[in-house]
């Protein structure tokens, strides 16, 4: 079995990063770690598609609801771009999870964004609030058990992480929330038609303007001496 870390901060603790790669080892699962720079970096780095499947994807960053980066005052990277990165590499196995190790919550607006963007992700675990380094160990040393060890259900593995942690942890199941995933797609396509209406409006609009334009052009002009003629017939 395989795991991918993906590291999109410069002060990720070691000690973190130290216990999520022991509670690995225990399982026998092979950990790969890489740098999140951006999503063509990403995919230039995993290939497309990706040689390797992976069994977890674990995203160690400082993140929230509507993005991750390096810091917590510079979320510079999406969640559409990183499913969209994930998906292009087809680099997750059918079934796989993907642990947020983060320190914020928003979990749900979180697993909803990446479903909608990717459909190779079929659950993703997280914090439900603010948690910390130590917490995180905690969880993911449940969920390395859970996962590898029994392969359990994502409900009961949220039961058994919360517990471990000592505060609320989340696994957002895809079939849980394709009712939700659904709507948004539906939001999405009418935002996208709209968005084509508003494009066509303009686009006619300019083509009516040329064709103004070209009718005006045609017109016949009056003569230059009829011009003179008029003017003087009006001249005091």
């Amino acid at each position: 079995m395989k795991c991918l870390i993906v590291i999109a901060t410069s002060d990720a603790c070691s000690n973190e990063l130290g216990a999520i790669r022991q509670a690995l080892k225990t399982h026998q699962v092979e950990a790969t770690e890489i740098e999140w720079i951006s999503q063509d970096d990403f995919i230039a780095q995993i290939g497309q598609p990706s040689t390797e499947k992976y069994n977890l994807v674990y995203l160690a960053a400082h993140a929230g609801m509507h993005g991750f980066g390096g810091a917590e005052s510079s979320l510079a990277h999406s969640w559409e771009n990183f499913a969209n990165a994930i998906c292009l590499t087809t680099c997750m196995l059918p079934g796989a999870p993907r642990f947020v190790g983060w320190c914020r919550g928003g979990m749900k607006t979180v697993a909803l964004g990446i479903l909608l963007n990717c459909d190779q992700i079929d659950y993703i675990c997280g914090p439900a609030w603010n948690t910390k380094g130590t917490k995180l160990i905690q969880a993911f040393n449940s969920f390395a058990a859970c996962k590898f060890g029994e392969n359990l259900e994502p409900s009961a593995i949220k039961d058994r992480v919360s517990s471990a942690a000592g505060q609320q942890f989340n696994c957002f199941d895809r079939q849980e929330l394709e009712s939700e995933v659904a709507m948004l797609r539906q939001v999405r396509y009418i935002e996208w038609g709209l968005q084509q209406l508003k494009e066509l409006q303009v686009d006619l609009s300019a083509q009516i303007s040329s064709l103004h334009a070209d009718v005006v052009k045609l017109l016949p002009k009056e003569p230059e001496q009829s011009k003179s003629a008029t003017a003087n017939t009006f001249k005091p």
